[in-house]
């Protein structure tokens, strides 16, 4: 019996020793109702504004607006055709992007965004069916996908990715040919306009095998190489910007 035990008691601890993922995926609906409460958002807005002795309500035309709680962070966007709302927990790095038609109040298109990225993006109809759905990962072939980029940066750098860090910035290009992640570790302190003086770090991780293709640390080697990157790399990245928004044009318009 004290054997079983301490086998048990073993696996245990085995177990628990094991790398957990803590991401947590936000929801990914099929269907939605879902309609934007302008009144509520315009309350919101004017409590806000009246605390600053000038208040008023959302600008239909165009405005912007940003929300911050002890729990979250919550940003509202006014344009000509729709209302566009941002939002996230303090500590989490996955935001969620929506877009209501300011005709009908409906949710249209619904994006989940990690750091500085979009990963999956749905396309609802007017009666929230989802009619049309983008894997990112996939159509980009991001064979190496988020969990094992965060216990890879973790591991050999010491950088979590799995909350939010604003010194830390976390997008997708390319590097030549290949799809890539780009990390780049910003000094906050920095008081420079130049991106390539406050950045302490840049790493470039392909994002087919996860192999590390960059990881520089000097402000003097950022910057010579971020020049001579965005030479070498200008007009294959305008090409694909290029399918990139014909394609988000596509979804916008809800033509698969």
């Amino acid at each position: 019996m004290k054997k079983v035990w301490y086998y048990l008691i073993l696996g245990f601890l085995l177990l628990s020793c094991q790398p957990q993922s803590r991401l947590s995926y936000p929801k990914i609906n099929k269907n939605t109702q879902e309609k934007i409460d302008m009144e509520r958002y315009n309350r919101k807005i004017y409590e806000e504004t009246s605390k600053e002795g000038s208040p008023r309500t959302l600008n239909l035309i165009y405005d912007f607006f940003t929300f911050t709680t002890l729990d979250s962070i919550e940003t509202l966007r006014s344009d000509n055709i729709e209302y566009i709302t941002s939002k996230r927990s303090v500590h989490d790095p996955f935001w969620i992007r929506k877009y209501y038609s300011k005709e009908t109040l409906s949710l249209r298109v619904e994006e989940f965004q990690f750091h500085d990225f979009i990963y999956h993006t749905t396309v609802y109809d007017g009666n929230g069916e989802a009619i049309y759905e983008i894997d990112h990962m996939k159509y980009w072939d991001f064979s190496f996908g988020i969990e094992r980029l965060v216990r890879k940066v973790r591991r050999e750098y010491g950088i979590d990715l799995s909350i939010y860090n604003r010194e830390i910035g976390l997008k997708t290009g390319y590097y030549g040919e290949r799809v890539v992640y780009e990390i780049n570790v910003m000094d906050t302190t920095c008081k420079s306009h130049s991106t390539d003086s406050c950045m302490k770090r840049y790493i470039v991780i392909d994002g087919k095998t996860g192999r590390t293709l960059r990881d520089l640390d000097t402000v003097a080697n950022i910057g010579l190489y971020g020049r001579y990157f965005l030479l070498q790399n200008y007009l294959l990245q305008k090409e694909k910007s290029k399918k990139k928004r014909s394609d988000r044009k596509k979804i916008r318009n809800n033509q698969p």
